[in-house]
């Protein structure tokens, strides 16, 4: 994906305002496409693969360099999760819910 400026002047005031419109309709629909990921048991087991994969909430300490390893994984999964509250405030307890009614079906 190729970054390019939004504007080409940031003294002009109107190349501003229309630079800050589109970052924000390009975060509104980030936002969205999480919603819809979220509104599906499908989606929702997705996300907690990834928050599992990235040891969101385990232990980060490790000897040596495998605890910064392990911090930044986790860092990745704490940007998710907020990422998913801030697109649907209840989707941790959606998430955790629904992980925990798959685990005792024992489709874990």
């Amino acid at each position: 994906m190729k970054n390019r400026a939004l504007v080409g002047n940031a003294a002009d005031p109107s190349q501003v305002k229309k630079s800050e419109k589109t970052e924000r309709r390009g975060r509104n629909d980030d936002l969205k496409d999480l919603q819809k990921i979220l509104s599906t048991g499908e989606g929702i087991r997705f996300i907690w693969r990834i928050m599992t994969k990235c040891q969101t909430f385990g232990e980060a300490y490790a000897p040596g360099e495998m605890k910064v390893y392990n911090l930044g994984q986790q860092a990745i999964g704490r940007w998710l999760m907020s990422e998913c509250v801030l697109s649907d405030k209840d989707a941790m307890t959606k998430i955790l819910v629904q992980h925990q009614e798959t685990f005792i079906e024992g489709d874990h």
